[in-house]
């Protein structure tokens, strides 16, 4: 949206288009989590937040599927990507190091 807005009016297209596509979902999401947290112990907030839970497993589940199909071309990117989900699954790290690492690697010339 930002390189569209910025081709068909410079700065102020862009800085107007990117507002465009962010904001209504933003304040969505801001005054739908304040009145979550004012209605926190809810039997309908609890309810949802119970429904939307295995989803949520599931689509990031299936994310990550789609996601090592692509990138687990050869038998390096395989290794790595295992290695990640053991470390994920058994330490309590921060994924975004386990990211960082890979792309250390990458950027080192180790996987090819």
């Amino acid at each position: 949206m930002t390189l569209i807005g910025l081709h068909a009016a410079g700065l102020p297209g862009a800085l107007t288009s990117t507002l465009a596509k962010c904001m209504p979902s933003s304040l969505l999401a801001y005054l739908v989590g304040g009145w979550i947290d004012r209605h926190e112990q809810s039997p309908w907030v609890l309810a949802v937040r119970r429904g939307l839970a295995p989803i949520t497993v599931g689509l990031l589940a299936a994310s990550s599927a789609l996601l090592a199909r692509e990138v687990d071309v050869n038998v390096a990117h395989a290794l790595v990507t295992l290695a990640a989900i053991v470390v994920t699954l058994s330490t309590r790290w921060n994924p975004l190091w386990l990211i960082a690492a890979g792309s250390l690697l990458g950027l080192t010339g180790w996987l090819m």
